[in-house]
């Protein structure tokens, strides 16, 4: 094989390794699922108290994680590349367990942001875990509103983070889609 023929066959492997990665990543959809649960959560924190919204989370973030399973499951078997599932799954399990302690050991405002603090620091190591910037940026930013309203302490800080995350990874996650689908 001559210098120039191993040079070529080198960048080919390393596009298709690049290429094949690129396929397993694939965070859209847990961004615009649970986008949109945060959404749900900003009425919940409007509609009732903390227990409303203790209640909705008990219910929409394990069914988020299951959904996101699913589809990562699913997605793995029709690309054919898959990654160890433990360390999501440990993650996962992390958020729910930190956010839901968070939230029952704080008081005053810091009920109401704790949890989201603990979900953003969360979503910072899924995107680790993908090794995905702009996931990663969607966390910080969602990271930098919970510091914020714990700072400020407005009157509806539940449902303005509760917004403010369902916006921002709904949105992150509706223009990641678009770039995977061109």
């Amino acid at each position: 094989m001559q210098p120039e023929e191993a040079t070529r066959a080198l960048r080919e492997v390393d596009a298709l390794r690049r290429r094949t990665l690129s396929e397993r990543r694939s965070t859209w959809f847990p961004l615009v699922l649970f986008g949109v649960l945060a959404l749900g959560a900003a009425v919940a924190c409007e509609v009732g108290d903390d227990r409303t919204v203790a209640l909705y989370w008990t219910v929409a973030g394990p069914a988020g994680g299951i959904a996101t399973g699913a589809y990562a499951y699913r997605r793995s078997l029709r690309v054919g590349v898959a990654a160890s599932p433990l360390p999501y799954l440990a993650t996962a399990v992390a958020i729910l367990v930190g956010a839901s302690l968070a939230g029952a050991i704080s008081t005053g405002s810091a009920r109401t942001t704790a949890p989201y603090l603990v979900v953003a620091l969360g979503f910072l190591v899924f995107a680790w875990l993908e090794r995905h910037l702009v996931a990663a940026v969607a966390a910080v930013v969602g990271l930098v509103a919970a510091v914020a309203v714990v700072a400020t302490g407005p009157v509806h800080g539940c449902a303005i983070l509760s917004a403010t995350f369902g916006l921002g990874f709904a949105s992150t996650g509706l223009a990641l889609r678009r770039r995977e689908h061109g």
